[in-house]
């Protein structure tokens, strides 16, 4: 993975689809450059957990996020405020 300085320290981002793939990638690299990351899942509870604990162990700040950000009235707006919100709390 590169190495990137701490430029998002004291920065929240909301990765949706964090459990695997690109998303898991983002979450990671998100981490390595200072940022808490909220993983957002919609099915895939375990593989969430487990990239959740993967940032943790790299030193990170994370939260497991469930909703369905496909569908408007699940408040994107509202996920993010309480993402935000339950990391600044950790």
């Amino acid at each position: 993975m590169m190495h990137l300085s701490k430029v998002l320290t004291g920065k929240v981002a909301l990765v949706a689809g964090g459990s695997r793939g690109i998303g898991r990638a983002v979450a990671m690299a998100l981490t390595e450059a200072g940022a808490q990351v909220a993983v957002n899942y919609r099915i895939r509870v375990e593989e969430t957990e487990a990239v959740c604990a993967e940032v943790e162990s790299q030193g990170g700040k994370t939260i497991v996020v469930h909703a369905d950000v496909s569908i408007a009235e699940a408040g994107i707006h509202g996920l993010t405020h309480s993402s935000y919100a339950s990391l600044l709390a950790k």
